[in-house]
């Protein structure tokens, strides 16, 4: 569908230009039913939404979300809108993503709908969003070795404290992610006993790096590549 362009013309504080604008955005989501639909209730207006996955990685990531709304004010709780924004579109549940930077899985955002060049509707975060976005709690579940008696890939279920006084933790249902252990960068050495972040073990004894156990509760940082902590790993002695 073409659509005329004007050169000139006003009917009050809408002008011709204005038009233009607007018959353009049109015509490039002509021929897309699902994209006209799913791009109707966004554009122009800030929505809050969770973030349910990603997809990719480093500026290329995209983030798939649904709209929120407080339980009720002042209750710290967010539930789905029914009826509410996406960003499935036919089937597709990063057919209207969240674009790089994108928080957290599970991070609660407002974001800001927009058209690209080729006429795809995408999301963005809005500035001014919690310092928080990038970081998240989570219990280690598993290791995979990277490199022998040094490195591990591990694999985390995202928590939140269940009772501050008790000291229990409870899982948030958001999923699993993965994180490296910054710790684990330090090098051994072997000749004067220096191991992990500065253990010193005796003469006569040899040490041997273990990966940290499963349900210990650590706090990941979001960088560009991935998620990762620092926590000091545990030693394996023998006596020689």
């Amino acid at each position: 569908m073409t659509l005329p362009k004007f050169t000139a013309g006003q009917v009050g504080k809408l002008e011709f230009h204005h038009l233009n604008e607007a018959f353009e955005r049109i015509e490039r989501l002509d021929g897309n039913p699902a994209l006209v639909a799913a791009s109707g209730p966004v554009l122009g207006r800030v929505i809050l939404v969770r973030i349910t996955g990603q997809n990719g990685s480093g500026n290329a990531i995209k983030g798939s979300f649904q709209e929120v709304a407080l339980s009720a004010v002042g209750s710290n709780s967010y539930v789905a809108v029914s009826g509410g924004v996406t960003s499935a579109v036919s089937g597709d549940t990063y057919g209207a993503p969240i674009v790089f930077p994108c928080s957290a899985i599970g991070t609660i955002v407002p974001v800001l709908g927009h058209i690209a060049h080729d006429g795809k509707l995408y999301f963005r975060e809005c500035a001014g969003v919690s310092s928080a976005a990038g970081v998240r709690a989570g219990r280690i579940t598993a290791s995979t070795q990277i490199t022998a008696n040094t490195k591990w890939l591990y694999t985390l279920t995202d928590v939140r404290v269940n009772t501050l006084s008790a000291g229990t933790y409870t899982a948030t249902g958001v999923g699993s992610f993965q994180a490296l252990n910054g710790c684990e960068e330090a090098v051994d050495s072997v000749a004067n006993r220096n191991i992990g972040v500065g253990t010193i073990h005796v003469v006569g004894s040899t040490a041997t790096r273990q990966p940290i156990k499963n349900n210990t509760i650590v706090v990941c940082t979001e960088t560009l590549g991935g998620f990762v902590f620092s926590v000091p790993n545990g030693y394996a002695f023998t006596c020689t």
